[in-house]
Parts: C-alpha cells; sequence; structure tokens
C-alpha cells in the first residue's frame, strides 16, 4: 500500500505530497530525470543575495531543532557518525559552489552495519524494505517524517512555496540518499546506464538519426545524474583529499567494521582483506568517479583536484598501505579487544 502523508504547512492551507509521488518504498521512487526549474542567472543571483534574503527567527529555530533531532539519532560509530555525516554536506557545498553556470538553457536503533549483514540477520527493517539498500531507506524515512512533524510547520512554508517544489523536493532527497548506496548492483547499473545516455556520444538513438528526447529532458537528466554524483563523491570525499584526511576516515572505517567483527556481526576480520581492498576500491570505484566528474565539464578545475588527490592517495596507499594497516590493527585491539590470541598479519602488498 503506498504512503500518503498530508500535513498542514502553517500557512493556512493544507499541502500533501500526492499519492502519486510516495511509493511503497524509497527505492521505487528513485526517477530517472527529475523535472528542474530552468536556469536564470539574473534571478539566481537575487535570491541568492545574504543581504536581501531574510529568513524568520522561527524558521531557523526550527531548522536548528531540526538539525539537532537528527544529530541525535546517530549512534556512536566510528565512521558513519554524525561528524561524518557533517563532512559530506560540507563536500556537497563545495562541490555545488564549485558548478561551473551554464552560458545559455540548454526504526533501526542499532550499530552501523551492512546493508548485507541486516538482511543476513533476517531483521524486520530489511524485509520492510525488500531486503535492499536497507540503511539508506530507512534514514530517508526516518529524516523525512521528522521534517513532516507539525513543530516543523513554519520551516516547511518557508521552503516549499508551491506543491511542485515539495514534489521536487522529495524526488531530489530520494534520489540523493538512494545514491549512496553503491553495493547494490542494480542501482549501480542503473545510474551507469543514465550516465551513458546523458554524457556519451554516440547513442543508439543517435546512430539511427532518432531524437527520441526534448532538450529540456535532456538538460534535466544531466543534472539529475551529476547531483547524485556529487553526493556519491562527496560519501567518500576523504578518498579524494589530502593524505591525512583520508587516513583519519580510513582508521574510522577500519575501526567500525572490526567492531562489527567481534561483535559477530561480519564475518571476516577486516585485517584479512583492508589492503588490496583498497586497490580495488581506488581502481574501480573511487578514481572512476572522479573522472565522470571531470568528464561532464560542470566543476572546472576542481574536478581535476579531485582526480588528482583520488590517483594521489592510491600511489601514496601502494607505499605506505602495509603499514598503515598494522597501525589501524594495533589501535583497533587496543580499543576493542581481540577475538583470539593471534599475532598480528598484514596481507602482502599486491603486485602492481
Amino acid at each position: 500500500m503506498a504512503r500518503t502523508p498530508s500535513h498542514d504547512f502553517g500557512g493556512g492551507y493544507q499541502q500533501t505530497l500526492p499519492a502519486e509521488h510516495i511509493g511503497e518504498t524509497p527505492l521505487r521512487e528513485v526517477r530517472e530525470i527529475i523535472h528542474l526549474p530552468e536556469y536564470d542567472n539574473d534571478k539566481s543571483r537575487l535570491d541568492l543575495d545574504p543581504e536581501i534574503i531574510e529568513v524568520p527567527p522561527g524558521v531557523v529555530q526550527q531548522l536548528h531543532n531540526l538539525v539537532s533531532i537528527i544529530a541525535s539519532l546517530y549512534q556512536d560509530n566510528p565512521f558513519h557518525s554524525f561528524q561524518h555525516a557533517s563532512h559530506v554536506v560540507m563536500s556537497v557545498t563545495k562541490l555545488m559552489s564549485r558548478i561551473v553556470a551554464p552560458s545559455s538553457a540548454d526504526e533501526n536503533n542499532t550499530k552501523r552495519v551492512s546493508n548485507a549483514q541486516l538482511v543476513k540477520e533476517g531483521l524486520p527493517i530489511a524485509f520492510k524494505y525488500g531486503q535492499r539498500s536497507v540503511a539508506e531507506q530507512n534514514s530517508l524515512d526516518l529524516s523525512w517524517d521528522l521534517l513532516m512533524k507539525p513543530e516543523h510547520a513554519q520551516l516547511r512554508t518557508c521552503l516549499f512555496e508551491k506543491e511542485e517544489d515539495l514534489v521536487r523536493f522529495r524526488q531530489l532527497v530520494v534520489n540523493s540518499v538512494m545514491a549512496t548506496d553503491i553495493v547494490d548492483k542494480d542501482l549501480k547499473a542503473l545510474r551507469n546506464g543514465r550516465w551513458e545516455k546523458a554524457f556519451k556520444n554516440g547513442s543508439v538513438e543517435k546512430a539511427l538519426g532518432q531524437d527520441l528526447e526534448s532538450p529540456r529532458d535532456s538538460v534535466n537528466r544531466k543534472a539529475t545524474i551529476v547531483i547524485e554524483h556529487i553526493i556519491q563523491a562527496s560519501d567518500i570525499s576523504h578518498t579524494m583529499q589530502h593524505w591525512h584526511v583520508y587516513r583519519k576516515w580510513n582508521q574510522n572505517l577500519f575501526e567500525e567494521l572490526y567492531a562489527a567483527y567481534l561483535n559477530g556481526r561480519m564475518e571476516k576480520d577486516p585485517v584479512e582483506f583492508w589492503y588490496k581492498g583498497e586497490f580495488g576500491f581506488f581502481d574501480f570505484y573511487i578514481i572512476p568517479l572522479t573522472q565522470k566528474l571531470k568528464d561532464c565539464g560542470v566543476f572546472g578545475i576542481s574536478s581535476d583536484e579531485l582526480l588528482h588527490h583520488a590517483k594521489k592517495n592510491r600511489a601514496e596507499w601502494e607505499r605506505q598501505g602495509e603499514h598503515a594497516v598494522a597501525e589501524m590493527v594495533a589501535e583497533s585491539r587496543r580499543k576493542y579487544g581481540v577475538k583470539s590470541a593471534d599475532p598480528i598479519e598484514v596481507p602482502n602488498p599486491i603486485e602492481c
């Protein structure tokens, strides 16, 4: 049964999200194309002028309240924490600010573990979301329900002047959050297909001399997929920043998975695959992703910086990775203990 929430937006009228825009699960709401307002350079400069914008104190307070509640829902994880979420948001803000303007109109309260582990344990939340993208869908539902609470009515009125604003916002949130699931093969294939259609020349339609898509749909398709890739890149932005930033978050993620292993919620000790696994992550996900951001041509020199840091960190990991893993293992065992008395063993480096 589709969810059809209706909420009072505090502006003397009732605003509802039409049923057709709410799926049985967020995963079913992922859109190939999100229809965005046409870009107006003059209007954008006016709307974003901080000297002109006046936000009522009540809206500021409600926004602060909403963020505070969301922050309190985060578990005390080394990696998947509110600090990491803040790091991701800062990266999104930086990338969005560096977009080159166009010249023309063209209920789970457990420690964080993988979606696969949630499904394996047979938790109700896994079945609720069809055993796919469980953590992402749950996070989206929780945050959306918070935004829709009566105490945030004034904030919503400020955010959504018209029904179409609310619909578009929902679509953007769903696509963006679901884009952070980089493991789901179907979602990955869908994103790759959309990227090919949006940015690769010589598509089947063009080869056949067919024009099956309007220019506006083409622009919106590109914008939609670029937004998703911004979120994806920001979610792992530490891999595309300076070495010490990468090492910090890499260590935090290792500790989180190590603790899950000790608690019996992960089959393998991360030390068994961490060193070699990072090479695969760089070669098959991080570097291709930064290359896509460069190829889409909307970030100027920022995309070159991301690609440069990703390649540099990959090279640095080749030089220092073994030692880094040894340090991470020692620190993790100091904090969380050990499962056995086995000595620390670090895999040999791969042949590159």
